[in-house]
């Protein structure tokens, strides 16, 4: 009997010890059944406590220990869903978080402010460092401080930081201090290493083309795996997303769109500007040898786009690669004169500039271009007549061969190109009647009316016999001289309509008032067809022999035939005759091709256009520099 009651006493003691040793354990068995909280199923369960102590670390259940992630504040409280023998488990950023009781009690919770409505994570973040957690985005009250390394889910954004759930309060990060995941609608991003190499792709192998400077942000085309891909020059680059946080991209002025496709190559290791100047900070730098598209130019500084921004290379620190820009042996458009003029201005700043001097009936940009430095000036058009388009090719490949003459210090067509130049400017308007080259080139829907056109037409679709401007006016028979004495048709016609009064026409009244603004010594109105030159509008005494003397200079060059010196009563209206009568200097009408009919001069005759013209800029220019 006695022996029995010894039996029953053991067991009762070793009972009462394993309950009391379950009873003690530490927080490393409680968490192994989950690390992240169901914040539904315990919102009704919160209750507060009160950190007492300075060092009240919090703990997670990492790689099967404890792991501590954070510091609490002391006479702070926050919320806790579960308790335990030695512990308080909180929601630390979507987290089971364990605080040990002997730094904390149990609370009311009346200074919580600022309480977590709970919401979906938004998103995952890392910190780069020890991070201090705000009562709010003002930073007045540090409620934590987060430990680097560690990984957060984040519930709301800001323009400067993210609140998370910090023992059901809302806690404040600044932006600044963290690494969150990049998600796919991330546009931007900042780099944080000194330097972040810049990658391209050739031959299938990843080639290093310079890099990012700290601190500075970026704009990606998109993420893929571990990379950012962006723009490069013309190019996709790749930057790797490890060394970049995501950012709001607002530290930099955005590039827009461009087809230029003028390009330097760098001289040595180069520096690319936020501003144009040596004392703005530089966010990247290209390697030695680099061939990189310009953008524009801004003085004589490179501006260029690099990684979805504007950046700046300093001119002598990259030669810029001269080439032929116009591509005349071809059907010459409105849209192709407009990006070669900005390829143009970009090749040679100081050289060659561009204007706006007006716009067309349906709205089209009329640009004046200024070739030289000199300060006496010669003024060449084309174009007036929808059909002459192929005047635009002359005049535009002038522009192109004598500027890139003039760069590379050569002669061309036994003219010292640069020192012409630097006498005497040539303006250029290479295509006054924007509306009727398109409209003969593309049709009838490319005018903003195409009914009216069709109707002025007779309803045929064919528009290669146009010659007016979209509105059915004949620009060579709208300028103020004899005006008035002009036979023709007297409504909007596909050509040689008039118009009710003279310049009426905005593409008319916008050369008029160019030519008015300037003193040019000559001036030059490109047409088609018939291999003839007119010179003549009753000049007399020294200025007919002026004239007649630079007509012959015209046709020894072109071969071009001088029509008589004869007026007609009826004759007039066009620009050369209002020039000659108003500004009293000599003005000429060349009709480059043999005669084609009604009809644009077909592209095969070009070159022998272009050897007959080549050189009649720079004589006019040369024989302008002596008056």
């Amino acid at each position: 009997m006695r022996g029995f009651k010894f039996t029953v006493v053991l067991l009762l003691l070793v009972q009462f010890f394993l309950i009391v040793h379950n009873d003690r354990s530490y927080a490393e068995e409680n968490v192994d059944q989950s690390t992240t909280i169901d914040l539904e199923s315990t919102e009704n369960q919160l209750k507060f406590l009160k950190i007492t102590e300075d060092s009240a670390e919090v703990y997670i259940k990492k790689n099967g220990s404890l792991t501590a992630i954070a510091k609490l504040v002391k006479d702070q409280e926050y919320k806790f869903y579960e308790e335990q023998e030695d512990w308080f488990v909180i929601d630390i950023g979507g987290t089971k978080g364990y605080v040990k009781k002997e730094f904390a009690q149990a609370s009311d919770g009346q200074t919580i402010k600022n309480p977590v409505d709970y919401k979906d994570p938004l998103v995952q973040v890392s910190l780069i460092k020890d991070v201090m957690v705000y009562e709010s985005e003002t930073k007045q009250n540090v409620i934590a401080t987060l430990l680097k390394g560690e990984v957060y889910s984040v519930f709301e954004e800001t323009d400067t930081g993210y609140y998370m759930n910090i023992g059901g309060r809302k806690g404040f990060i600044d932006k600044t201090d963290l690494i969150r995941d990049f998600l796919p609608s991330d546009q931007f991003f900042k780099v944080i290493t000194q330097k972040q190499p810049v990658y391209v792709k050739r031959s299938g192998k990843l080639i290093q083309k310079g890099y990012m400077l700290e601190g500075q942000e970026f704009k990606r085309i998109k993420g893929a795996d571990s990379w950012h891909l962006i723009r490069y020059g013309n190019e996709m680059g790749y930057v790797k997303m490890q060394g970049t946080i995501p950012s709001d991209g607002r530290t930099f002025k955005p590039s827009a769109s461009s087809n230029v496709q003028v390009y330097f190559t760098t001289l040595q290791e180069v520096h690319v500007y936020s501003e144009p100047s040596l004392n703005s900070s530089s966010f990247a730098v290209l390697p030695k040898n680099e061939t990189y598209p310009i953008f524009s130019r801004q003085g004589e500084w490179y501006v260029i786009q690099y990684g979805g921004r504007i950046g700046y290379v300093h001119p002598k620190l990259a030669k810029t690669n001269y080439m032929d820009v116009v591509r005349s042996n071809t059907t010459y458009t409105y849209d192709q004169m407009k990006l070669d003029i900005e390829e143009l201005v970009v090749m040679y700043p100081g050289l060659v500039s561009k204007k706006i001097i007006g716009k067309s009936v349906d709205g089209r940009d009329i640009y004046a271009i200024k070739l030289g430095r000199g300060t006496k000036e010669i003024m060449i058009n084309a174009s007036h007549h929808a059909r002459e388009h192929m005047t635009t090719n002359v005049v535009m490949e002038m522009v192109d061969q004598y500027a890139l003459s003039a760069a590379k210090g050569t002669n061309y067509g036994g003219y010292n190109t640069r020192q012409v130049l630097s006498k005497v400017s040539i303006w250029f308007v290479p295509m006054v009647n924007p509306d009727g080259v398109t409209l003969v080139q593309k049709g009838y829907t490319s005018a903003k009316n195409p009914a009216y056109v069709l109707k002025l037409n007779g309803g045929k679709k064919d528009f290669s016999s146009w010659k007016a401007n979209i509105r059915g006016v004949d620009l060579n028979r709208q300028y103020p001289v004899n005006w008035q004495a002009i036979r023709g048709p007297k409504r909007p016609a596909p050509e040689n309509f008039k118009g009710y009064k003279p310049l009426s026409e905005p593409e008319v009244l916008a050369l008029v008032n160019f030519t008015r603004n300037h003193s040019f010594k000559t001036t030059v109105s490109y047409h088609s067809s018939g291999q003839i030159l007119f010179w003549y509008y009753g000049q007399k005494g020294a200025a007919y022999k002026r004239d007649y003397n630079i007509a012959k200079q015209i046709r020894s060059l072109t071969g071009y035939s001088l029509v008589d010196a004869k007026l007609s009563s009826t004759s007039g209206g066009g620009y050369k005759d209002w020039f000659i009568t108003e500004m009293k200097m000599p003005g000429f009408t060349p009709e480059i091709a043999p005669y084609v009919g009604k009809r644009p001069v077909p592209n095969s005759y070009f070159p022998s256009i272009w050897k007959q013209n080549n050189r009649v800029g720079l004589m006019l220019a040369n024989e302008a520099a002596k008056r």
